[in-house]
């Protein structure tokens, strides 16, 4: 490949060298140029992680392209080659995304309805504590009585800053490293449009937001182009993302000063013509857990701690990626694990 400039270096040029500690920003510029790393990349971070890439860990943002940046000095022509080369086994079919119908509380209802009575819902965990070889667990019920159950076996799939408190009384170590985990919190904005009042064709999911634009979103979904059933005929739904690591001060503005700046922004972007017919406003603190550099040497840690506290297992978005697909894959991993462990015969007590 020719030698390019360094705003716009060729995916194509040599690796360099990959740092320890080397964020998605640093990676970025090495492969494809500051200019491109600036716009491009920032923006795709941003929309993922809710974080700046100069804030994001490389190899736990993305570790497949990290792995092949470490293997190829090409990535273009590994891709390339993916592609062409003849595969072995079926075809993969293509990915995208994916909804579910009812929204994503869709997933653990059909979950629920799977388990039956076996089951408790609307209940908080209070305590755990260790107990006849496994766990006591103290929770409050729908009434708000506590009540206690035990289990050789116990996964907390709940956010690290719920599962920090509750196993400060097992491990204070593991609770240390949960603590450590930062997470970017986020405000989606839901407007609701006839069709005839957004001039912009909508062709396409929507758009990502780089750092350093003169306004507040991170990004904007067309969800009604993506998902027909998002809105009625002749309507259109666009789903407006704020927030980050910095987003104390927009997750306390309240809902109609929220829903006005993403109207200052989106005016003069998409031809907006009237106001909403709908206006929806969900805040999810600390939503996204940041994958910091060194975030996978500190979850490798978090589980030889883990390793400590035999019958106790934890899942969730902090571990292995943020994506939902990532979330399941580790479930799914996990669940073998406690099913392995729970075969085995309970040893006698000393």
């Amino acid at each position: 490949c020719a030698p390019c400039p360094s705003a716009a270096r060729c995916p194509c040029s040599r690796r360099g060298r990959v740092r320890a500690g080397e964020t998605v920003d640093q990676a970025a510029c090495r492969r494809l140029g500051a200019e491109a790393a600036g716009r491009l990349v920032s923006a795709l971070c941003r929309g993922i992680f809710a974080a700046d890439s100069d804030r994001l860990g490389w190899p736990a943002c993305f570790p497949r392209l990290a792995q092949i940046d470490r293997i190829t000095s090409s990535p273009l022509g590994w891709m390339f080659r993916a592609l062409v080369l003849p595969r072995r086994g079926p075809m993969r079919p293509p990915s995208g995304l994916i909804n579910f119908r009812g929204g994503m509380g869709a997933l653990p209802d059909a979950l629920g309805q799977r388990l039956g009575t076996s089951i408790l819902t609307g209940c908080q965990a209070t305590s755990i504590s260790a107990a006849g070889g496994g766990y006591r667990v103290v929770y409050r019920d729908r009434s708000g009585q506590a009540c206690s159950l035990e289990a050789r076996q116990l996964l907390l799939a709940v956010p690290h800053t719920v599962a920090a408190s509750l196993v400060g009384g097992l491990d204070a170590c593991l609770a240390g490293m949960l603590r450590q985990i930062t997470a970017s919190s986020l405000v989606v904005i839901n407007l609701g449009f006839a069709r005839g009042a957004v001039s912009h064709p909508l062709a396409g999911y929507g758009f990502l937001v780089p750092k350093g634009e003169p306004f507040s979103l991170l990004g904007v979904l067309w969800a009604s182009s993506v998902f027909a059933h998002h809105a009625p005929p002749d309507h259109c739904l666009l789903r407006a993302f704020m927030g980050g690591l910095s987003a104390g001060a927009i997750m306390s503005r309240p809902d109609t000063e929220l829903v006005q700046m993403t109207l200052d922004a989106l005016r003069p972007l998409l031809g907006l013509t009237a106001d909403p017919i709908l206006t929806d406003v969900c805040r999810w603190p600390e939503a996204i857990p940041l994958y910091s550099p060194g975030h996978a040497e500190r979850i490798a840690a978090l589980r030889r701690a883990l390793g400590r506290v035999p019958g106790l297992h934890l899942a969730g978005s902090y571990l292995d990626g943020v994506a939902v697909n990532d979330c399941v894959a580790g479930a799914a991993r996990t669940a073998i694990q406690i099913t392995a462990a729970a075969a085995k015969p309970r040893q006698p007590a000393r």
